[in-house]
């Protein structure tokens, strides 16, 4: 897949999959609008049949155009013959889209997908953005450290430069990693 159907597909990741499918049907009908020239997808039905509607083959390779530019996937030339309304090309879309790339990423990408969206449905006021925004800086840094321990016992020091990774972890950081890691060595969290 294209970089923009990942793109696609993460976005998709982190919402339930019948939003999944609702936003799929949406840009089918919109594009299917587009191609005929409608001005919105009002008259696009989800199951009511390409053909009944208008389309014929250059139509069809509009949409067919139109949708790859979208979403990034080689589709075929006979798309709307072979999934005959919007419901069945957003069907094939999610499939291709959010299921297969799902199967192929690893756990932890779907977790972080999962993770993401939670957080973007906190409010900017919420009192536990604070306790997850110092966890998440904690996590960081243990992989970051892990990381870094695992380079450091491979060469002491940054063959460029002569200095030690850790003084170079440490010109870096921020303000508010020094004290999250401070923190943490003294055991406030």
């Amino acid at each position: 897949p294209a970089a923009g159907t990942t793109a696609l597909a993460r976005r998709l990741a982190g919402i339930p999959e019948a939003d999944q499918e609702k936003v799929l049907l949406d840009l089918v009908r919109h594009q299917a609008a587009a191609a005929l020239g409608h001005a919105t997808a009002a008259r696009i039905e989800p199951t009511t049949a390409f053909k009944d509607i208008g389309f014929d083959s250059l139509t069809a390779v509009e949409l067919r155009n139109r949708l790859r530019a979208a979403t990034g996937l080689r589709l075929k030339p006979t798309l709307v013959f072979d999934h005959p309304n919007p419901v069945a090309i957003a069907r094939l879309l999610h499939k291709d889209l959010v299921l297969d790339l799902t199967a192929e990423a690893p756990p932890v990408l779907a977790e972080l997908d999962r993770l993401e969206a939670q957080l973007a449905a906190l409010a900017p006021q919420d009192s536990v953005r604070d306790k997850v925004t110092a966890r998440l800086k904690a996590l960081l840094w243990k992989w970051t450290d892990t990381h870094q321990d695992a380079v450091a016992n491979t060469a002491d020091a940054d063959p460029g430069t002569g200095r030690d990774l850790d003084l170079d972890r440490i010109d870096s950081a921020t303000d508010d990693e020094m004290f999250d890691l401070i923190d943490q060595e003294l055991g406030s969290h």
